[in-house]
């Protein structure tokens, strides 16, 4: 089960965001029970949000072990005047622990949960719209057509968080269905923090792509290798290496793939990107 992202969201958080991910998830897990009679383990896909409490300290490096009590309480708190991404948070968090709970119940399989962040890569499912790419795609093309709501000033410190690949996590899903000692366990996975400025530098030495988006905002080119940052906290993925065995691709493999993938969109869909002349 997954959740998708969105930073709008229809009217009533609660009902369009919270309660299906609870409900959808238990839902997989009672079919499981009934029907599943060879079902040997379930996978869920949770988030890094479920991990991730900006309540705690700065420096914090958030492992499996962690839970995000404060997107709950914001969440009860705001009541239904939660914003779509605070209702996502909290979301993961309950429809994980409802899932973790439910085991209790001691069925003939186990669970697995996986904790990714930001997902980035190419896009390659069938899609409605733009606005159906995903968050990282919307906001890398919103760079690269000059129309998007991070700027090239911006981009230097956005995300500010872990990311991985779409093929990573789809990767991580397998060996966690076929992998023995992975039973019972939370795995979280991130190839490191990174930052759009980078993305738009590895684009930028690309010059085939460079012409295809004569609109970029290119930002400061270069300017994460001399910006002396320490990132505000960390993700410790190593579950996913020592009990996966997961190897990830690298950065420029991401980018320049999700980039090609928009231009590819773009043709099999007759669409034109903001900014084109």
């Amino acid at each position: 089960m997954a959740s998708p992202v969105s930073r709008t969201a229809p009217s009533g958080a609660w009902e369009n965001i919270i309660e299906p991910a609870k409900v959808g998830t238990l839902n997989l897990l009672n079919a499981a029970l009934e029907y599943g009679h060879r079902v040997q383990r379930v996978v869920v896909t949770s988030s890094f949000s479920a991990v991730f409490d900006l309540g705690r300290p700065l420096g914090t490096v958030f492992t499996a072990k962690d839970w995000n009590e404060t997107a709950k309480e914001y969440a009860l708190a705001k009541g239904d005047a939660l914003e779509p991404v605070h209702a996502y948070r909290a979301s993961k968090v309950w429809a994980e622990e409802a899932a973790w709970d439910w085991m209790k119940k001691g069925p003939k399989f186990d669970l697995v949960t996986i904790l990714p962040p930001l997902v980035c890569g190419p896009a390659i499912h069938p899609l409605a719209s733009q606005q159906s790419l995903g968050t990282s795609n919307i906001e890398l093309l919103g760079l690269l057509t000059g129309s998007g709501n991070i700027s090239a000033l911006e981009a230097r410190n956005q995300p500010e968080q872990p990311i991985i690949d779409v093929r990573d996590v789809a990767n991580t899903h397998v060996r966690a269905l076929t992998r023995p000692e992975a039973g019972g366990q939370r795995i979280p996975v991130s190839k490191g923090i990174h930052y759009y400025q980078e993305f738009l530098d590895i684009i930028h030495n690309v010059p085939e792509l460079v012409d295809q988006f004569p609109k970029a905002e290119w930002g400061e080119p270069g300017a994460r290798r001399d910006y002396k940052f320490m990132p505000q906290y960390g993700f410790d993925a190593t579950p996913s290496v020592e009990l996966l065995s997961l190897t990830y691709l690298n950065l420029e493999d991401t980018v320049i793939d999700a980039a090609k993938s928009l231009l590819k969109k773009k043709v099999e869909y007759g669409w034109n990107f903001e900014g084109d002349s």
